[in-house]
């Protein structure tokens, strides 16, 4: 009875059956030829290749957080860099302007006789005055003088004249006339301003004036004469009673270059 007591403790005891289990794993193990030694490898192995995997991920991420951090400061200094340029140019687009307005005016004093430089300081367009106010250039300024835009297109006359400022009445002024040629044939007409566009009236029946013939006003001085642009015949009709004809004068970027005007 005692020697069945002490041999059932015994079987009990954790370090046996450890042992036991270590004995059966080795003969397992030794049977099967190294079965589980292999899959013990191969988990660790796998183990250690995601392992690797994940350094090498977070290692990416790390190089390509970088690499966001390096893109958005050079973003950043060309962000100011382009911002300072827009500033350069924005300091400089008065002085272009004015240089583009100063070789027009110049190309212009070549082909005109003495002229007069001003600038507006009011233009009116309302549905009884067709008229620019301009400032007093010095020189002697009277009242019938041509004035012409930037691009050398007669825009009207000089109306009136006071101490510091004139006035031009624009040719599409219903109170302005004015005689003119047309085409290269030299046609007489008279510009005669509606209100809004400017009619070239009294065009013999029988003239050849076509759509796209140029309109000049003519100058007669002591030494020569000289031919004004004052823009191109949009279209031709004959007059209600067919006694003569009627063309309508375009005028193109005559409202666009007023920053300067010459007086002739």
């Amino acid at each position: 009875m005692m020697r069945g007591r002490y041999t059932s403790n015994y079987f009990h005891l954790p370090a046996l059956w450890l042992l036991i289990l270590v004995i059966a794993a080795f003969i397992i193990e030794y049977k099967t030829g190294g079965f589980f030694l292999d899959r013990l490898l191969s988990v660790q192995r796998s183990i250690v290749h995601v392992l690797d995997r994940s350094v090498l991920f977070v290692a990416d991420k790390q190089k390509l957080y970088h690499r966001i951090t390096k893109l958005e400061d050079e973003n950043m200094q060309l962000s100011r860099q382009a911002a300072n340029l827009r500033h350069q140019v924005a300091l400089y687009q008065p002085t272009m302007s004015e240089n583009v307005h100063l070789r027009r005016m110049l190309g212009i004093k070549s082909i005109v006789h003495r002229p007069l430089f001003t600038q507006p300081i009011r233009i009116f367009r309302s549905q009884s005055d067709q008229s620019v106010v301009a400032k007093r250039p010095q020189g002697d300024v009277k009242i019938g003088m041509l004035a012409l835009n930037e691009d050398g297109i007669v825009i009207g006359r000089v109306a009136s004249v006071s101490k510091h400022t004139l006035r031009i009445l624009m040719l599409n002024d219903m109170k302005s006339a004015l005689s003119v040629v047309v085409s290269d044939q030299y046609v007489n007409a008279v510009a005669v301003g509606n209100g809004s566009t400017v009619d070239l009236l009294h065009i013999p029946i029988d003239a050849v004036v076509k759509a796209g013939d140029i309109v000049r006003t003519v100058q007669t001085f002591q030494d020569g004469v000289n031919y004004q642009t004052l823009g191109r015949v949009a279209s031709v009709q004959p007059s209600p009673d067919r006694t003569f004809m009627i063309a309508k004068l375009t005028q193109s970027s005559v409202l666009t270059s007023l920053q300067w005007l010459i007086l002739i």
